[in-house]
């Protein structure tokens, strides 16, 4: 779940076509997309298929994005562009998606030579497309402003980050040992809804599971090589041995039962596991393990909270 965002970086222009006759300035557009991408590079892992200006060229944009699993794709236009081919881009994938109404300079000056204007007015299309957008329903957020604009600037990386926030959610997956505690309406979850708003999965460690890894017979070796690490670390000469080592016993088990199933945190019901006759102690000690692992937990079955850790 860790690393930069990854954003897909759509520009746009029309330069050349049966009326237009503009590919001379394609040096000069190119140098802009390539100043324009080194400068958002901070903001996290720019995927850039190169400037769009045909249909299969948005396709091999297209496909670029969804091979990168791309968090969001940012949309700008440097010159017109018609609508239908950002839109070969954009209507194929539900991956989020933020439109720029933006220039590289803050203004035209009043003698600008017509390469300055033609990179310059990719705001002349933006109306176009957006409104393509909504008319086919078709989510996305939007701003405006010049491409230096220090508010654009941090509007954008509140997008990024919500985008690679909501990307980290996709991949989630976190699990449950027992249920929730009863009764407590704050912690009662529809486990489909959870899937459904934020795409987080949910398994499930069954009791007996953790029970028989808690019951398993390590290695003399292996378990006093925990405790003499544990030792190191916190005061532990006041535990009886045979609940030190019980406890011991615990953490190595639900560690080991969290990485065989791949999960990124678990919910403990922890009353079930202190009656249950093959662990018999609440897994305070296992829980630190887990999250000295990077492996985040709560007890009461709180799945919610879960989530946010």
């Amino acid at each position: 779940m860790r690393g930069a965002a990854r954003i897909g970086l759509l520009v746009t222009a029309l330069l050349e076509d049966e009326w237009n006759k503009g590919a001379s300035y394609r040096p000069a557009a190119l140098a802009a997309l390539s100043a324009m991408e080194k400068d958002l590079a901070p903001m996290g892992a720019i995927v850039c298929p190169g400037l769009v200006e045909s249909l299969d060229q948005a396709d091999r944009a297209r496909k670029a994005f969804a091979d990168a699993a791309v968090d969001i794709i940012l949309v700008m236009e440097l010159s017109y562009t018609q609508g239908v081919i950002p839109l070969r881009v954009l209507l194929e994938t539900d991956t989020p998606l933020l439109v720029w109404n933006t220039q590289l300079i803050d203004s035209i000056p009043p003698r600008a030579d017509w390469g300055t204007i033609l990179i310059n007015s990719g705001v002349t299309g933006i109306p176009e497309l957006t409104s393509a957008l909504l008319r086919a329903g078709r989510p996305f957020s939007f701003m405006s402003g010049a491409f230096s604009d220090p508010d654009c600037r941090a509007a954008l990386a509140s997008h990024v980050q919500a985008a690679a926030t909501r990307a980290a959610l996709r991949r989630l997956r976190i699990a449950i040992v027992g249920h929730s505690y009863k009764w407590m309406t704050d912690l009662m979850v529809d486990q489909f809804s959870v899937l459904e708003r934020l795409g987080v999965s949910i398994d499930y460690i069954e009791e007996g599971e953790l029970a028989d890894a808690v019951g398993d017979k390590l290695p003399d070796d292996k378990m006093d090589a925990f405790l003499t690490s544990l030792r190191s670390r916190a005061s532990v000469e006041d535990m009886e041995p045979s609940m030190l080592r019980l406890s011991a016993s615990y953490a190595l088990g639900v560690t080991r039962v969290a990485k065989q199933h791949g999960v990124d945190g678990v919910a403990f019901y922890e009353q079930g596991l202190l009656l249950n006759p093959g662990v018999g102690i609440t897994g305070a000690l296992g829980m630190c393990s887990l999250f000295s692992d990077g492996i985040p937990c709560t007890s009461e079955g709180d799945i919610l909270t879960l989530i946010l850790m």
